[in-house]
């Protein structure tokens, strides 16, 4: 469970302080939980499809789930996330009690004793930001990349969302698509000081191509990122994955 513990630090590394946050400038959460595993002896993906299918079969059959989940696969990252971890659930609800409802109704279902998996887990509180127009995301081939993030002194959470907001103008006018998300650690959060963890979708393999081509054209968009940035938050760490909506 130890290691298990670290894995998942790797994956949302932070710890939030609620000093920094001033929730009044900030939209409205969405309540998620990471559930980073490892698959148990002589299990494997096979195992877990399976899982699934019998999963959605049961959320079909009720009409009082309010559940969305996502299965994430490392690609690229430090060798403890890419080499350890199997795969993480990510899992979110619109409210704190229709997670936690959803939550409840499986945990009296027999579900659990056919997951194939050892996984150690996190709740949190997502901020998105503003998606840009047509935004489509490929539910099949959603690629990720997760950065961890410390605000510089004298700024804050909602600081640094303001930050984003302008930066993600910036990239659409010069053709950038991606979503962010400002993911700040609850309960389960790891002991190591960070602030948030920096979620960006760049909505299907292709376009992340192209999204990177953009950027790395020159250094003019460099310069104004780091303008508009200004030093409000420091990220690093990134790692990489590739998900699919699994319901």
């Amino acid at each position: 469970m130890q290691r298990k513990q670290i894995y998942l630090s790797i994956l949302l590394i932070g710890i939030f302080s609620i000093t920094n946050t001033n929730a009044s400038s900030l939209p409205k959460s969405r309540v998620a939980e990471y559930h980073a595993c490892t698959y148990e002896e002589r299990n494997d993906i096979g195992d877990l499809n399976r899982w699934e299918k019998k999963w959605n079969e049961w959320a079909d059959s009720r009409d009082d789930i309010d559940y969305n989940a996502a299965v994430l696969i490392p690609m690229y990252g430090s060798v403890n996330t890419a080499d350890n971890l199997d795969f993480v659930i990510v899992g979110w609800s619109e409210s704190r009690e229709g997670m936690m409802s959803a939550k409840s109704k499986y945990a009296q279902s027999n579900l659990q004793s056919s997951f194939p998996a050892t996984c150690t887990s996190m709740l949190t509180r997502q901020y998105t930001q503003t998606e840009p127009e047509n935004w489509q995301a490929n539910r099949a081939e959603l690629p990720l990349i997760y950065r961890s993030c410390k605000l510089a002194e004298g700024f804050s959470i909602s600081d640094a969302y303001e930050k984003r907001e302008a930066l993600g103008v910036m990239q659409r006018k010069n053709g950038v698509k991606s979503v962010s998300r400002m993911i700040i650690p609850g309960l389960g959060r790891p002991s190591e000081e960070y602030d948030f963890i920096l979620m960006t979708n760049h909505g299907d393999m292709e376009n992340m191509g192209r999204n990177f081509d953009i950027w790395n054209k020159d250094e003019t968009m460099r310069q104004e990122w780091y303008s508009i940035r200004q030093n409000a938050y420091m990220c690093e760490n990134p790692r990489m994955y590739v998900g699919r909506r699994i319901r």
